[in-house]
């Protein structure tokens, strides 16, 4: 068998989101047939070039077992993988963030965010009376982020009715205790492909918050006594906490829609925005109300700062350039 325009990508778990996503994107590789399903026989043969392992594949694969068969790439690295990173030829990371992460271990690399790339097709915006904020994602993100939105929703400035629009996992766990008023009304949506495209074709703000609370632990405590020991000015100083793979996915999603958004001051965040939007990253609940009111105020701005975004995602991160870049990485 020859192993010349082929590729496995293995992965344990089917259902999650990152995998889901990667699945589409991999599939547009250039002159290569992509197998999805583990095949023993077919890799101790020699069938593929380069094997790429998602989360959970250790659970079925043992890679020395197949170390001189193929070239092993791993997909977006979590610290499950600590042990592992050193069998690996290359390592596809989601984000600066992970790459920061795994810096220790000196490896070829490529940054390459787990988003799913639709059909784009222009904003049908019908009802110019109604305004629409929208989020999409992981529902724990707009857990954490709850008392942030409600504190937006009670000084909104803006005479036209309101919709926030929540796109989640309904069926894990429904978000409760949001603020309602007469003018602003709160819709969830059991996340799918459809319902992004149906919103986000009639959204005029995206809400990414992505930082995380802080550790409450009586070990993070114990650290902090000790802390203030030596740095006492404690109203001054700004806390970020974010996951190791925090990344741009849901700001790429609402690029491709042309959809403004604000969000946390993450490093990719920072990275992702050039100057000219950086006040729409927002750290508290005044920035972020401050932010979500001037796009309101602002019609121009927040459509240059769409077409700024959908630019960036088409010119940066659209699949086919990701991929083009990957293969240049790892066909060496």
């Amino acid at each position: 068998m020859t192993k010349k325009n082929n590729i496995l990508f293995f992965g344990a778990n089917k259902n999650s989101p990152a995998y889901k996503f990667y699945c589409q994107s991999f599939s547009k590789l250039k002159n290569y047939n992509l197998d999805f399903d583990f095949d023993e026989k077919k890799i101790l043969e020699g069938h593929y070039k380069f094997i790429f392992l998602h989360t959970g594949y250790n659970k079925k694969f043992n890679m020395a077992k197949f170390k001189s068969k193929s070239k092993f790439i791993l997909v977006e690295p979590r610290t499950a993988h600590f042990n592992e990173i050193e069998n690996f030829d290359f390592l596809i990371l989601n984000s600066f963030e992970t790459k920061l992460f795994f810096s220790k271990y000196n490896k070829p690399s490529i940054i390459y965010p787990p988003v799913y790339q639709y059909d784009y097709f222009d904003k049908k915006k019908s009802d110019d009376s109604i305004i629409r904020l929208v989020y999409h994602g992981n529902g724990k993100h707009i857990r954490l982020f709850k008392n942030k939105l409600n504190y937006i929703i009670e000084n909104l400035k803006s005479k036209k009715k309101i919709e926030i629009h929540l796109i989640y996992d309904l069926n894990r766990k429904k978000i409760k205790n949001l603020n309602e008023t007469s003018n602003i009304s709160i819709i969830h949506h059991q996340h799918s492909h459809s319902v992004i495209k149906e919103v986000l074709s009639k959204a005029d703000i995206g809400i990414v918050p992505q930082l995380l609370p802080e550790n409450r632990s009586i070990l993070s405590f114990l650290n902090f006594i000790n802390f203030i020991k030596h740095f006492t000015e404690l109203k001054n100083e700004y806390i970020l906490r974010f996951k190791e793979n925090s990344n741009l996915g849901r700001h790429l999603v609402f690029s491709q829609f042309k959809v403004p958004i604000v969000t946390d001051p993450t490093i990719s965040s920072t990275l992702f925005l050039s100057d000219k939007y950086k006040n729409f990253i927002a750290y508290n609940k005044f920035d972020w109300l401050n932010s979500i009111n001037f796009l309101l105020q602002n019609n121009k701005v927040a459509n240059e700062y769409g077409e700024f975004l959908y630019n960036k995602w088409k010119e940066d991160f659209s699949h086919e350039l990701l991929n083009d870049k990957l293969l240049k990485k790892i066909e060496y």
